[in-house]
């Protein structure tokens, strides 16, 4: 889940500090971590500007990457096209298109409204809460299920016919199962990391609230709903959502969050995305030369039936010529013998086969 930030002015004496408050979504929405930026303000201007165009591009682009993966998942569910891979997408699908749905409602319910800085209901913190962990439950499972299916093209890359046998449909519900709960156990630390607590009242949050709302190049966009929640702030109780202030499970936190949910996924990725493109241009090599080889070996043969068949050929005019010859002379003889001694007559073969000598 992207992280929102708020740009808060104080003036000293002579200059201008800015201060910059960092509320993670993955971390703590209320744990504001200050860091000066005084040399890097084009990048404060940047999140200042892009901050106001992300909140309502976040509601045109999700709801289109809902539908789309709805499609996907339509089109891959298909008989002819159900396969392990397939089924891997499918699933690919549906966490994604869970991912951009409840990010739509963190969009429209916390930063389209100022509850993250002022607090909220209990109800909404709950739902904060929910959001919070099924935004990271969804999004560990698609990192690691995009691993397994990058793992399944190798085999079959690799393996050829035997694929049938390692890249079956048993094993890849296996496989979802298997991610399915590592995503679960993965997620279990940012559960207990977040706690729904009644909201301290932050004194500088509070005097700068009124400056907040009127400053208009504020990151967050006010709506109309501000002048109620601004009235119920002296009679409601207002909660929000606690980050954990336990060291050790800040660190497990961290590495769980750093190294299993996102570099590990990555880093299996990329090797096996090298490995596949490897094996796909071996593969291309080795075709190339055994489509070269059988080019050969078919214009040999070629070569090697048309002598076959000229010497058929050549040999079968032999033996018509032989044969055209023993029929002449034989005709010649018996011809001969019929006829008076006084008037001889001579057939020759071949070409002389018509000529008559006296």
């Amino acid at each position: 889940m992207n992280n929102f930030s708020l740009s808060l002015h104080r003036n000293n004496d002579l200059t201008t500090k800015t201060t910059y408050m960092n509320i993670s979504s993955s971390h703590l929405y209320n744990n504001y971590t200050y860091s000066c930026i005084d040399h890097y303000q084009w990048l404060e201007l940047f999140h200042q500007y892009y901050q106001r165009i992300h909140v309502y591009l976040c509601l045109i682009l999700c709801p289109i990457g809902v539908i789309a993966n709805t499609l996907n998942v339509i089109v891959l569910c298909q008989t002819r096209l159900r396969n392990p891979t397939n089924l891997l997408l499918t699933v690919l699908a549906v966490s994604d298109g869970f991912v951009m749905f409840i990010y739509i409602i963190f969009d429209y319910f916390y930063l389209m409204t100022p509850r993250l800085i002022i607090g909220m209901s209990k109800s909404y913190a709950q739902l904060l809460l929910i959001n919070i962990v099924l935004q990271n439950l969804f999004h560990t499972f698609s990192a690691w299920i995009i691993v397994a299916v990058a793992i399944f093209r190798l085999i079959y890359i690799k393996t050829g016919v035997r694929a049938a046998i390692y890249c079956n449909m048993f094993k890849a519900w296996i496989v979802i199962i298997i991610v399915l709960i590592s995503s679960i156990l993965l997620t279990i630390p940012f559960m207990i990391a977040h706690q729904v607590r009644i909201k301290t009242n932050d004194h500088l949050l509070l005097m700068n609230y009124q400056n907040i709302i009127n400053n208009q190049s504020d990151i967050i966009k006010f709506n109309h709903s501000n002048n109620i929640i601004n009235n119920q702030l002296d009679t409601m109780i207002l909660y929000e959502v606690d980050y954990t202030t336990n060291i050790n499970l800040r660190i497990i936190l961290f590495w769980n969050s750093a190294i299993l949910v996102k570099a590990l996924p990555i880093i299996i990725m990329t090797t096996v995305s090298t490995a596949l493109i490897l094996s796909i241009r071996e593969s291309e090599k080795r075709y190339r030369i055994l489509r070269r080889y059988h080019h050969c070996k078919n214009f040999q043969m070629t070569i090697e039936t048309t002598r076959v068949e000229s010497f058929i050929h050549n040999n079968n005019n032999n033996n018509n010529n032989n044969n055209n010859e023993d029929n002449d002379k034989s005709m010649t003889v018996q011809r001969s013998k019929h006829k008076s001694s006084s008037h001889p007559e001579t057939y020759s073969g071949g070409r002389s086969a018509n000529q008559t000598t006296y």
